[in-house]
């Protein structure tokens, strides 16, 4: 969960890409009061949104990490790479942006925006303090909408368009899916 303070969160490929698919990510990195950071490995996993009609359209940063909404981050330290690899051998193939958020995150005490269940289980295993620091996509627009004063209407058709562009929508078990699916400001 995100805490009222300003904290620094570094966002895996699908959190990421989730908010891209809103079309109004400029807009949520800016009125929530955290600083985002992506690492190389999610940069360079971040490819890649579906348009309405199903095709791929190409993922660009360039206007986020310009104007300071988003900020690139890259493992500096032996012991950084090594909690990386560490993590890429515990959560398995295909995990380098979820690897490398969570190491940096553990490292630098940021607060990771990881979606993928799989992964955050096997890293809780390595590094259970983590626990504390993960969010997800659903409560990171969660509290944007109370934040922001978002209406039920506006984020109700932005979540379709995470479904739709992203292909993600929440688990039933998560604590915020009925939310999701009627984002109503409570």
């Amino acid at each position: 969960m995100i805490p009222s303070e300003m904290k620094i969160i570094i966002t895996d490929t699908s959190v990421l890409l989730n908010i891209l698919a809103t079309g109004q990510a400029a807009r949520i990195f800016r009125e929530i009061p955290a600083e985002f950071i992506l690492c190389p490995a999610v940069a360079v996993e971040a490819l890649y949104l579906r348009s309405n009609e199903g095709e791929r359209e190409s993922v660009d940063l360039t206007e986020l990490l310009e104007n300071d909404l988003l900020t690139e981050r890259a493992t500096e330290s032996p012991a950084e790479l090594n909690l990386f690899v560490e993590l890429s051998i515990q959560i398995g193939p295909g995990s380098d942006g979820e690897s490398m958020c969570l190491a940096l995150a553990k490292s630098r005490n940021y607060h990771a925006a990881v979606d993928d269940i799989r992964a955050r289980n096997r890293a809780l295993r390595l590094i259970p303090e983590l626990g504390d620091s993960l969010t997800d996509t659903a409560e990171i627009l969660h509290r944007w909408q109370r934040i922001a004063n978002v209406s039920s209407k506006e984020m109700k058709s932005l979540l379709l368009k995470i479904e739709t562009r992203a292909r993600f929508h929440p688990r039933k078990s998560h604590k915020l899916y009925d939310w999701w699916r009627e984002p109503k400001i409570f």
